[in-house]
């Protein structure tokens, strides 16, 4: 899901960091609306700073706005190979594995031998900021139950003067 007015940011995304192309009707029981008010809801998105204040530091939330949330589902032993977000749809992120368990993968761009796994189990997170984005791949393989994972995309606030030249 995309915060309202950052659309543009998600544009190109191959991984399906888009909205739904025709969400339901906006009611009371929708379940979709509900989730999707919650994700940009001023209380979630003090949560994930606080949480990424504490773990990294306040310097990397300079100027960022919680962009958009990505809610996946992987089947037992999928794989999402290696690969790179660029800084324009996350100058920071944060997955939180939900349900489930994966092995996260991290390799270096400019040092292929350069490689690390860890394992994720349900309430477990992983944080990748500035360069990491870009310039470490990093890579998932689901464990024998599946995995539901929720990523948190931290981008420039494009509402603030200036970011025209962030969205090029």
């Amino acid at each position: 899901m995309v915060r309202p007015g950052y659309n543009s940011i998600f544009a190109r995304d191959n991984g399906a960091m888009c909205n739904q192309p025709s969400p339901p009707a906006r009611t009371l029981q929708s379940h979709y609306w509900r989730l999707y008010d919650f994700a940009f809801s001023t209380e979630f998105e003090n949560a994930i700073t606080n949480l990424i204040a504490v773990q990294c530091g306040t310097q990397h939330l300079e100027n960022t706005r919680l962009g958009g949330v990505q809610l996946a589902w992987s089947p037992p032993g999928s794989r999402r190979g290696p690969h790179v977000d660029p800084p324009k749809m996350a100058h920071l992120l944060i997955t939180f594995t939900l349900e489930g368990s994966a092995t996260i993968e991290l390799i270096e761009v400019s040092r292929p031998s350069g490689r690390e796994t860890f394992e994720q189990s349900r309430g477990d997170a992983y944080i990748l900021y500035d360069t990491a984005t870009d310039q470490i791949k990093h890579g998932v393989t689901t464990g024998g139950e599946g995995r539901w994972a929720v990523t948190a995309r931290m981008v420039h606030d494009v509402h603030r003067p200036g970011a025209a030249l962030l969205e090029a």
